[in-house]
């Protein structure tokens, strides 16, 4: 059986973009963080924050390795969606949250 889930590599950009920034939003909102106070933490602008959630904006390298050491998310994670070595507190928030709104895996 083929597997309908497609790497980052596969993505158009503006999709692969767009996962990558409801995966960041998903996870500042589990640990009930505004915009302001994520990206303060990780040491980057709120709007630039806003852009990576949105879509609009193509997350750094930079930007992603901050995110995961503050918040011990890996890479696998913020840019494939496999959630397999995050904390399991988060994700299980994560998934309430999904659950709560019905996003797709």
């Amino acid at each position: 059986m083929l597997s309908t889930v497609m790497s980052i590599d596969e993505q158009p950009p503006e999709e692969a973009d767009a996962a990558i920034g409801e995966r960041i939003r998903l996870t500042r909102e589990a640990m009930g963080l505004t915009q302001t106070s994520f990206s303060e933490a990780v040491g980057i602008g709120q709007n630039l924050l806003s852009q990576y959630e949105s879509g609009k904006k193509h997350l750094s390298d930079r930007s992603a390795r901050a995110i995961r050491r503050r918040f011990r998310v890996t890479l696998d994670w913020l840019y494939c969606g496999d959630a397999s070595n995050n904390p399991l507190e988060l994700m299980g928030a994560i998934k309430a949250l999904k659950r709560a709104r019905r996003v797709p895996h």
